[in-house]
């Protein structure tokens, strides 16, 4: 894009194409109605009388103008007067090349109107404006010389001099002040703390002036609001697999909801959340986040799509709520479960590592929650999965993902089971793990298995050492849930004669003489295995298998088929 500049001899326009002079750049903060526009500024050319003229502004570019000849500049570029506003299409490549036009710039003149002669500028610096405007970070970062002026366009320092000073005021690195570290090594979350506290006049520009920062382009649409900020971290996410940029809500201080004494469910410790933040202020504790590796190393795959943020194979680590609350008082019937994925940063000095938080809702389909971890343990358990996180919790979707897991069918292991493992689930897209359940959508045609690994449990010997299976299924009439135990051995000639472990499930309970019903029992050895169903429907989820053992019974004890059941 042409450039167009300022004459400081003459204060006319002049544009460049292509062979650009050594130019000097303003970087201030606007004052309101007294700015002089590109038509007003062309005006004055004709005019010297031009009513512009008596704008504080006007003399604002005068004595920048000044000051750069004094330095050999002969020409300057300064926002307000050397884009033609009037024009969207200008407007909108100026803003896209802003930031490179600071970064090109030989010297950028930093003008402090707020800066009055005090014993200490460097303590007075921390009440300019300047500071607090989102515009004026690019042009903090972008040019290599910063010259810095008060009010009565006195010298106060140059960046590198003022370093310390500029470092503790804004939250940014000294190696990035100093140019010894690029912008791109720093993590998102870390570059977006920068502008946590900056505000900007008109919403969306609070993204717009960030784009240079991210190395991003895209179009201005003045009246998308905060959709702005959204696009722009869509925009990140199609160039970087910064995992960072999520690390947003789970940092913030501000407390969760109190819970009511009555209330049963577990969200009082937890809140859904969307998957990206809303302005820069949500980034506001990552100033001192750092990155475990560079994403440029990281093979950290993911995109966008209409579903929402996919993910084709990541490592998603366990939790599961505690038995006890940290106030002693026991959790009761709710039991939550989490999945974390890992954002491959920390936050220094405390080595926190960052975490985005998940609840599983359906078949693949996740939603981000804030927790209280102090609430959750970490399972050693990890599981590698394909998954898609919804982007926008709206009040059409919230009330289905309350009622996600109400018909999930959930298994407890009691007795001399409690410290066995579930697994190998099937279908394995429905498993919740951290909660041990299947997922249901009232289906009648649900039918699953998992893998009771009897042994797991500690307690019980090499030679004991068996695997069990739990069957279940949806019962439209009467409405419930059946369960039915087979062997390892049954279980293993059932997917061998069908090539599937889906089209042996039918097999599985075919020699039942009656249908399924919500109690199970299999004898293995001197062992006999129980499985019964409760059907709670004023709790969610409604179904729960119980799964205990019971030693010494015999050989002869009445097999499953004799009893019916499933």
């Amino acid at each position: 894009m042409p450039i167009r500049l300022i004459n400081t001899a003459t204060l006319s326009l002049k544009e460049f194409m292509g062979e650009i002079p050594d130019y000097a750049i303003l970087s201030h903060t606007w004052v309101t109605d007294e700015e002089v526009t590109f038509q007003e500024i062309d005006g004055i050319s004709r005019d010297p009388d031009h009513s512009a003229t008596k704008k504080s502004g006007y003399h604002k570019i005068r004595a920048t103008c000044e000051t750069c000849r004094g330095h050999g500049f002969q020409y300057v570029w300064i926002d307000t007067c050397c884009i033609d506003k009037s024009s969207s299409a200008e407007l909108n490549e100026a803003i896209n090349s802003m930031f490179k036009w600071y970064e090109n710039a030989k010297t950028c003149y930093v003008y402090l109107a707020d800066l009055t002669a005090k014993p200490s500028y460097t303590e007075s610096l921390k009440h300019c404006r300047w500071l607090t405007r989102g515009w004026c970070l690019q042009e903090l970062l972008a040019p290599r010389d910063v010259r810095f002026y008060g009010a009565n366009w006195d010298f106060i320092g140059t960046k590198i001099e003022l370093q310390e000073t500029l470092s503790d005021l804004t939250g940014i690195d000294d190696d990035v002040l100093n140019g010894n570290t690029p912008l791109h090594a720093i993590p998102v979350a870390r570059r977006m703390s920068w502008a946590a506290r900056r505000n900007t006049t008109r919403m969306e520009d609070t993204a717009y002036c960030l784009l240079g920062i991210f190395d991003i382009n895209m179009p201005m649409l003045y009246g998308e609001g905060e959709k702005a900020f959204l696009r722009l971290q869509e925009e990140i996410i199609r160039r970087s697999n910064d995992l960072s940029i999520f690390c947003h809500s789970e940092l913030l201080a501000g407390p969760l909801p109190e819970r009511e004494e009555e209330e049963e469910d577990a969200s009082w410790h937890s809140q859904y959340q969307d998957l990206f933040a809303q302005s820069p202020a949500d980034f506001g504790l990552c100033g001192n986040v750092v990155a475990k590796m560079s994403p440029s190393l990281s093979l950290d795959v993911f995109e966008l799509t209409n579903v929402g943020l996919h993910f084709k194979d990541v490592s998603l680590h366990l939790y599961k709520e505690l038995d006890e609350r940290p106030d002693g008082t026991e959790v009761g019937y709710q039991v939550f479960g989490l999945y974390g994925i890992q954002l491959k940063c920390s936050s220094w000095p405390r080595r926190t590592q960052c975490c985005m938080y998940l609840r599983k809702v359906g078949p693949g389909l996740y939603v981000r929650v804030r927790v209280n971890t102090d609430f959750f343990w970490q399972l050693s358990d990890t599981s590698n999965e394909e998954i898609y996180i919804l982007p926008k919790i709206t009040t059409e979707i919230r009330p289905r993902l309350d009622r996600s897991h109400d018909n999930a069918i959930q298994f407890r292991l009691e007795g001399a089971l409690k410290w066995c493992i579930l697994g190998d689930p099937v279908p394995h897209d429905r498993w919740d793990a951290p909660t041990s359940q299947f997922l249901n959508f009232a289906s009648s045609s649900f039918r699953g298995y998992v893998g009771v690994r009897v042994g797991s449990n500690p307690f019980f010997s090499e030679v004991e050492r068996i695997n069990i299976y739990v069957v279940c299924g949806q019962r439209p009439h009467p409405f419930g849930v059946w369960v039915h135990l087979v062997s390892e051995e049954h279980l293993q000639e059932s997917i061998r004669g069908f090539g599937n472990v889906l089209l042996a499930l039918p097999s599985l309970i075919a020699p039942l003489k009656r249908f399924p019903s919500d109690l199970a029992s299999l004898q293995v050895s001197d062992k006999r295995f129980y499985a019964q169903v409760r059907h709670l429907p004023s709790r969610s989820p409604r179904f729960i298998v119980t799964l205990t053992c019971e030693y010494g019974t015999g050989e002869n004890s009445p097999s499953d088929s004799e009893m019916g059941e499933g």
